[in-house]
């Protein structure tokens, strides 16, 4: 009788197994973000000014260029994921589901006052951000 449960147990354990395996994934925390820092009354680019994005955890740092432009690389969580049954829909990691999810970027530079701005996940679906194509940041002295 023990025999006979073996090879069943055993059987059933092989089907379920593919489906349990973890599989590494991404999940995007903000994308690449671009723009300029400028001096608040005049308009003009501040150079050497630092800037910080900040979302859930994730830091990523730039400093500006001379025409006071930035780039800051995106940033994705690395996660492995397991699925039970059949591989579906993946769930949004518990940090980026609450409503405090939003990115907040903060620029500072000698001589002018930090200056920070938030920008707020859409109400649909938490993961994406409602960014402009270029972000200008204005600090005032």
């Amino acid at each position: 009788m023990k025999q006979a449960l073996f090879p069943s147990a055993f059987a059933v354990l092989a089907a379920l197994l593919p489906a349990c395996a973890p599989f590494p994934a991404t999940t995007p925390v903000f994308p690449r973000i671009q723009g300029s820092v400028v001096d608040a009354q005049t308009g003009k680019p501040i150079a050497a000014a630092r800037v910080t994005a900040e979302r859930a955890g994730y830091t990523r740092k730039a400093v500006t260029s001379t025409t006071g432009a930035f780039t800051l690389p995106p940033a994705s969580q690395h996660h492995y994921l397991i699925y039970l049954g059949s591989p579906g829909v993946a769930p949004t990691p518990w940090h980026l589901r609450s409503a405090s999810s939003s990115l907040t970027l903060t620029a500072s530079a000698p001589g002018y006052q930090t200056t920070t701005q938030s920008y707020e996940s859409r109400k649909e679906h938490p993961l994406p951000l409602n960014l402009p194509e270029t972000i200008q940041i204005p600090l005032r002295r």
